[in-house]
């Protein structure tokens, strides 16, 4: 069995996969400029580098765990719930008091209870299966995620891996195959959750001792990963997403957590901020984005090339200023709120 290790890069792929979202949805502000420019498709990946990083985190804190199902529950609805129904809330109040406001939200009542509940349900205004807080739609992959992992937990550790793996690559089966159109179903049928066995898989052959890299090695995958992700186009080729970025998002953590099993990877001191304020960061960009574009429309500040790349600039600024606050002032605050006395307030997982 490894020895236990402290995992530094993971609080730190972390602050990677919210930054490289933030600046994927830069470009949703662009129109309201004028500007037709794009920004790289790959910037998304950080949806998926999120997912793996999930699955690797659940196996690595339950594996020599007696955790039971319940108490696995409570702490993922408190470490997920508050701030997003917070923050849900907000944009309820503010789809019915003033909808024009919003780029895209409608106060529709389903759609909201289904908001409230991480159900997928279709958005009444863009084409997609989106919650009210839009980047929520990740959320609801996540608690399906802690809904099956939790349930294994009643099994024997060594029966889990292949429990959760295999429902897991059985759905993912059932929607290739019968393409559903049942939104519900649609979702949670998607490929995209084979991720999070990618990073279960990770964590077991790592913590087993089965998984051991040197730095050359290590390096070599995280390069090729940044590499392969960052191929133009290549999301173009019908395939899912879960090979074009799951995959190369995989070889990128296989490698950061290899350096830290070898001790190359230290404690510093901005990349954990933004690691542990990354959920944070996450749920309110969106509404920091939008504010940003609503001022930079008033300033007449135009869609010229230099204009966008300093409305990126403030923007990104903006995003990880108002994220860190609402981590130090709300996420903070709100998650003790709901822990129990005698324990501390749970790092980010």
């Amino acid at each position: 069995m490894a020895k236990r290790i402290e995992y530094n890069s993971i609080q730190y792929l972390r602050a990677v996969a919210a930054l490289g979202v933030v600046a994927h949805h830069l470009a949703v502000q662009f129109p309201r400029f004028g500007s037709t420019l794009e920004l790289p498709e790959f910037l998304s990946a950080g949806v998926d580098l999120f997912f793996i990083i999930s699955g690797f985190i659940m196996w690595m804190t339950t594996r020599e765990s007696d955790i039971t199902p319940a108490q696995f529950y409570r702490k993922r609805i408190v470490r997920v719930v508050p701030l997003y129904w917070l923050v849900t809330s907000f944009l309820v109040l503010v789809a019915f008091a003033a909808p024009s406001v919003l780029q895209s939200g409608a106060f529709d009542l389903n759609h909201i209870i289904a908001s409230y509940l991480f159900v997928p349900y279709p958005h009444p205004v863009v084409d997609a299966i989106y919650p009210i807080l839009v980047p929520g739609w990740t959320l609801n992959y996540e608690m399906f995620f802690y809904a099956i992992f939790g349930a294994a937990l009643f099994l024997p550790v060594t029966a889990r891996l292949w429990a959760v793996g295999g429902l897991l690559i059985l759905l993912s089966v059932f929607g290739a195959v019968t393409s559903p159109t049942n939104a519900a179903l649609k979702f949670w049928t998607d490929s995209i959750l084979i991720e999070f066995l990618f990073g279960m898989l990770i964590a077991a052959l790592l913590s087993s001792g089965r998984l051991t890299l040197g730095r050359v090695p290590a390096w070599t995958l995280i390069i090729a990963g940044l590499v392969l992700v960052a191929i133009p186009g290549i999301s173009t080729h019908g395939l899912s997403r879960t090979w074009f970025f799951g995959v190369p998002a995989a070889m990128i953590l296989i490698g950061a957590v290899s350096l830290d099993a070898i001790g190359d990877i230290g404690r510093w001191r901005i990349p954990k901020l933004l690691g542990d304020a990354s959920y944070s960061i996450y749920l309110s960009h969106g509404i920091t984005l939008s504010a940003m574009s609503h001022v930079w429309q008033r300033l007449n500040l135009g869609g010229e090339p230099i204009a966008i790349l300093a409305f990126c600039i403030a923007g990104m600024s903006a995003a990880i200023i108002v994220g860190i606050a609402v981590y130090f002032f709300v996420e903070r605050p709100l998650t003790g709120a709901f822990m129990p006395r005698n324990r501390q307030v749970p790092k980010p997982a």
